[in-house]
């Protein structure tokens, strides 16, 4: 696209271009800064939003409860009210619809292609910020206002500025396979985390040891208990039996065949010389002896201590992201809700709440972990 003409400054701020004109457009002054200079130059002072017109919308966290049905009927009421008299907050009801229906139909087929893009989508970020003004105004602002990065701010990541491009896309974090940065960028727009479904073989957690005496009951397994690891020999940790003269770990895969057994130990922890097998589900035991007797942890009627090694693909692109510098906390939170790792993906949404306090966003995606938790 050559340089922007005088016909085309005047169409942009007067609101004449077409749609996709308005992309193409928007495209070029993202690249060429001669353009951008020019059309700030030209911006109508009555083109700026006043706090008082900001003020007068209705903020996102309303607009996106009410789009997902979960709005009380007293707050749906009063957005069905607002929407009636202001068109610019209907136009944004319809557009987070028609892009959360974007996202649900082509989120899948967007795993399996990662180098192409699924949809397009023409963010208002001013919105998920609590802004309402005209769209075209609102990406030059964000682009090229107020000293922001390039885009618009919408998380603070390890450091890192996050936020979304005009059409969508993740900026802020470059080195990311295209797959990843799509899952983030449908993120920051209003989706939900990638949650795996819960692994139905993990859902008994060990307990404690009962049956053989009551000072028995303190001697339990702790981890790995009811979860998926990234590591193929994860450390086994079990609390310590009173009068214990050493313990012994068991590692069984679901046929009860034995996998691995550790040495006679002294310490209360064990990490197997030789890798796991990945893409399995284990169980383990340990059992303690004492004054000549065995008892075990867990033992019957305790449920078994489960835990499932998580597979090389997904173990391939978190070993990938840890190694970024900076590390991605929102990136780690994604891929660990994908795998299944639920605790693993709360510490990073809680690294991301100390960077951004009070983020609705942050708030409602670890919602959408506890939520996946026995018995919530």
């Amino acid at each position: 696209m050559a340089h922007l003409t005088n016909d085309q400054v005047d169409a942009y701020w007067s609101r004449r271009l077409a749609p996709a004109d308005l992309l193409s457009l928007d495209g070029h002054i993202g690249e060429c800064q001669r353009c951008r200079e020019t059309l700030m130059a030209a911006a109508p002072p009555a083109s700026w939003p006043t706090a008082e017109e900001l003020a007068g919308h209705l903020e996102y966290p309303r607009i996106e409860e009410y789009v997902k049905g979960t709005a009380s009927a007293e707050a749906r009421a009063g957005v069905e009210g607002h929407i009636a008299q202001c068109a610019i907050c209907r136009a944004e009801v319809e557009d987070l619809r028609r892009f959360r229906a974007e996202y649900g139909r082509h989120r899948e087929p967007a795993r399996r292609d990662a180098g192409e893009r699924p949809f397009g989508i023409r963010s208002r970020w001013w919105l998920a910020a609590g802004l309402a003004a005209a769209a075209c105004v609102a990406v030059v602002v964000g682009r090229f206002g107020g000293g922001a990065p390039g885009f618009p701010v919408l998380l603070r990541d390890a450091g890192q500025s996050l936020g979304l491009d005009s059409h969508g896309r993740l900026r802020g974090l470059p080195n990311l396979p295209n797959a990843e940065s799509s899952v983030l960028a449908g993120i920051l727009a209003g989706g939900d985390l990638p949650l795996a479904k819960p692994r139905e073989e993990l859902a008994g957690n060990g307990g404690v040891t009962r049956g053989a005496s009551e000072a028995a009951a303190e001697f339990a397994v702790t981890d790995p208990l009811g979860r998926v690891t990234l590591e193929d020999r994860p450390v086994f940790r079990w609390t310590a039996l009173a009068g214990a003269s050493s313990y012994r770990v068991r590692i069984l895969d679901l046929d009860y065949r034995l996998v691995a057994e550790s040495p006679s130990l002294s310490d209360t922890q064990w990490q197997p010389e030789k890798a796991l097998a990945r893409d399995r589900t284990y169980s383990w035991q340990v059992t303690a002896v004492r004054r000549g007797a065995e008892l075990h942890a867990p033992q019957p009627p305790s449920s078994e201590a489960r835990f499932a090694v998580l597979d090389n693909s997904r173990a391939d692109r978190l070993t990938a992201a840890l190694a970024h510098t900076p590390v991605s906390h929102l990136a780690l939170s994604a891929l660990y809700a994908e795998a299944g790792m639920d605790r693993e993906c709360l510490q990073e949404l809680q690294a991301l709440e100390a960077e951004n306090p009070g983020s609705a966003l942050v708030a409602r995606l670890r919602a959408q972990v506890t939520a996946m938790e026995p018995g919530q």
